[in-house]
């Protein structure tokens, strides 16, 4: 019985990994055909700002906040969204969640999606509004479908002009030496739903905590 069992979970997991396959696919053709080369001759004033604007303008939720304030705005969005299932790898993020008797985990819960998951960014990308992600901060080659609500945690410095800059500074970070697996991420528009906005983990709300300190 305990061959069986194991059979049949390792048959569900290649499926999920299809699945997730299949959706990280999906996503990234929206812009894969971007020449991430191609230099503009329009020089950017404030990349932050820029940021912004496109992150806002694509779908995103921005919240700025400060080293001292983080917390206690993440745990209050906690509290009010009720989330009962969060997932992360990130340590630090882990313990406090911990501390204030939240349910975190690094595994899938059940085999379902969770309600929240949570990241850290390596780059932002100011010309897309685009999110950047290596390996070492996912859970898994895509954070699609792992959540209904993805919020990433980045500070200012993490924002760069262009997809170049961006992935050259990755590059350069990475200290293994061999290119780094990266997930470019651009939030969504929600479907609307009798007026209201309407989210899943196919189409997740992304909800960027921005430390301006």
């Amino acid at each position: 019985m305990a061959k069986i069992a194991a059979v049949k979970n390792a048959i569900k997991e290649e499926i999920r990994k299809d699945i997730r396959g299949a959706l990280n696919y999906k996503k990234q053709n929206r812009f894969s055909d971007a020449d991430i080369y191609c230099e503009n001759n329009k020089p950017i004033e404030d990349a932050v700002r820029l940021f912004i604007t496109n992150f806002r303008s694509a779908g995103g939720k921005f919240v700025p906040c400060s080293s001292s304030n983080f917390v206690p705005r993440l745990l209050q969005l906690v509290e009010d969204q009720r989330y009962s299932s969060i997932l992360s790898i990130d340590k630090s993020l882990i313990s406090f969640l911990q501390e204030n008797k939240k349910s975190v985990s690094n595994i899938l819960f059940d085999n379902k999606p969770a309600d929240l998951a949570i990241f850290m960014s390596n780059a932002l990308i100011a010309r897309m509004g685009a999110i950047c992600l290596t390996q070492k901060n996912m859970l898994y080659p895509s954070i699609h479908y792992l959540a209904k609500d993805i919020i990433i945690v980045a500070d200012k410095t993490a924002v760069f002009e262009d997809l170049k800059s961006g992935l050259d500074e990755i590059n350069k970070q990475n200290k293994k030496g061999n290119a780094p697996l990266i997930q470019i991420i651009i939030p969504e528009k929600p479907t609307l739903v009798d007026g209201e906005e309407h989210y899943s983990p196919d189409s997740s709300r992304i909800i960027l905590f921005f430390l301006t300190e």
